[in-house]
């Protein structure tokens, strides 16, 4: 399953939702906004402010692992598969 990360986006103000920097909900990004608006009460795609752009950043991830690898501090490194394409993995470190 995907997961979908929702970042708030806030230059020097508070942050759209109170505890929360990032917030990641597994689901294809299309249902996790339609889920976010249902938890938070709150349009993802929103731009409070015209000079800022969108309050979240909104990415897709095909695991949770690769959500969260700059925040845990990983290394990026390129695997190769067995087709000869590649795929991003990380390292803690």
């Amino acid at each position: 399953m995907v997961w979908t990360r929702f970042m708030d986006i806030h230059s020097g103000g508070g942050g759209k939702i109170k505890d929360w920097q990032y917030i990641y909900i597994e689901a294809p990004m299309k249902k996790a906004k339609h889920i976010f608006e249902e938890l938070f009460h709150r349009d993802p795609d929103n731009e409070t402010c015209n000079c800022c752009g969108n309050d979240f950043s909104i990415d897709e991830y095909w695991t949770l692992a690769v959500a969260t690898a700059y925040d845990r501090n990983c290394k990026f490194i390129r695997v190769k598969g067995e087709d000869g394409g590649g795929h991003g993995s990380c390292k803690e470190g």
